[in-house]
């Protein structure tokens, strides 16, 4: 298995243009969606979802790299932060979500803005998260990976990843979905159906796991 990396990879062949800003505009409206990459079934993983803890200060007015959409109150008992801002990033067309406005206190340290990605268009590359952060926040910021989902797509099913799978601790079934540890472990394995013919894995590396190996990206 290879891996199609965020860090490494650059984007060269993401440069905007018309299509690639049209098809962030059609994204951005629920129009384009891709469930799966074709190109990469069977042969290399890819960061499927990417939250980052950032420090900084937000720009009030986002750069052309990015389309903003609703600030919407998300402030509730349950949540950290007061305000959530969606929108896409033009260069590669992938969304994300903006949540900032740290809402409560809390035991945890809970970081000024949180910023997830998706890969729905195009696999995040380094170069693509990078453009997104400097649209939105000021030079100086401090970026750091809190969780990450890396996936990996293959031609078989879901019975047979389970009964060749080796692990002796929480396993369960719910809605087609096998997970493989519990929400609350360092490290989870999901495995379920994407498309006809397709089985996704994935492994969510969640903060604890990635602060104590030294993996926390800072951009």
């Amino acid at each position: 298995m290879q891996y199609v990396s965020w860090v490494d990879r650059t984007d060269t062949d993401l440069r905007p243009n018309c299509m690639r800003c049209s098809l962030a505009i059609h994204s951005f409206r629920g129009s384009v969606r891709r469930t799966f990459f074709p190109f990469l079934v069977g042969y290399a993983s890819f960061v499927d979802t990417l939250a980052l803890s950032v420090q900084g200060v937000r720009r009030k007015r986002p750069h052309h790299a990015v389309i903003m959409g609703r600030n919407n109150a998300i402030g509730s008992s349950k949540s950290n932060y007061a305000r959530s801002q969606r929108g896409i990033c033009c260069v590669s067309g992938n969304p994300f979500e903006l949540r900032y406005g740290r809402f409560r206190p809390s035991r945890r340290a809970v970081p000024e803005n949180r910023l997830i990605l998706r890969s729905e268009v195009t696999p995040l590359t380094d170069q693509s998260v990078t453009r997104i952060l400097d649209a939105l926040f000021c030079r100086g910021y401090e970026a750091r990976v809190s969780q990450l989902e890396l996936t990996f797509d293959t031609q078989t099913t879901v019975r047979f990843v389970a009964r060749h799978a080796l692990w002796l601790r929480s396993v369960r079934e719910s809605g087609g979905t096998i997970y493989f540890g519990t929400p609350r472990a360092k490290w989870q394995i999901r495995v379920y159906k994407k498309a006809p013919g397709v089985v996704r894995t994935e492994f969510i590396l969640r903060r604890s796991l990635l602060r104590g190996c030294g993996t926390r990206r800072q951009f």
